[in-house]
Formats: C-alpha cells, sequence, structure tokens
C-alpha cells in the first residue's frame, strides 16, 4: 500500500465512525457510482473525473443505468396502481 492509499486509509478510519478505513480506489468507486444515479446517462462526466475513457466507464458502470431504470420503473407503477 503505497503512502497515499495509507494516509486515506488512516483519514477515513479517523473521521467516519465505526469505519474500519478506506483506501483511494474505493473514492474511486464512490463517485463512478454515486454521480451517475444523481445524473443519470453523464457517464463521460465521470470518465473525466476518472481520468479514464468513456469505454472503461461504461464497461464498469452502465449496470447502474439498468438497476436505477427498474427501479423507476416499479416506482411508477406503484404511483399508477
Amino acid at each position: 500500500m503505497g503512502r497515499t492509499q495509507q494516509h486515506v486509509a488512516k483519514l477515513t478510519k479517523r473521521f467516519i465512525p465505526e469505519c474500519p478505513g478506506f483506501g483511494t480506489h474505493a473514492f474511486r468507486h464512490l463517485v463512478a457510482t454515486d454521480y451517475p444515479r444523481k445524473s443519470p446517462n453523464d457517464f463521460l462526466t465521470v470518465a473525466v473525473l476518472l481520468h479514464d475513457r468513456l469505454e472503461t466507464v461504461l464497461a464498469a458502470y452502465a449496470h447502474l443505468r439498468e438497476d436505477e431504470s427498474f427501479a423507476r420503473y416499479e416506482a411508477h407503477l406503484k404511483a399508477i396502481s
């Protein structure tokens, strides 16, 4: 584990209650999962934020679009019932 990784793990353990700490890869994952949920179909921004290619982001996180779509459709069905 690199110095940055260790430092981030130490900080997250210290400032997030009951958290054992997590590293920089977890931050990448948080960005890549949370942002598209709040801004559907804006995977280009995620690619820019992660300094990654759009194709890579779509391959890794496009399933979020499906998950959210099903949840929105279920909510729609409940609303019209």
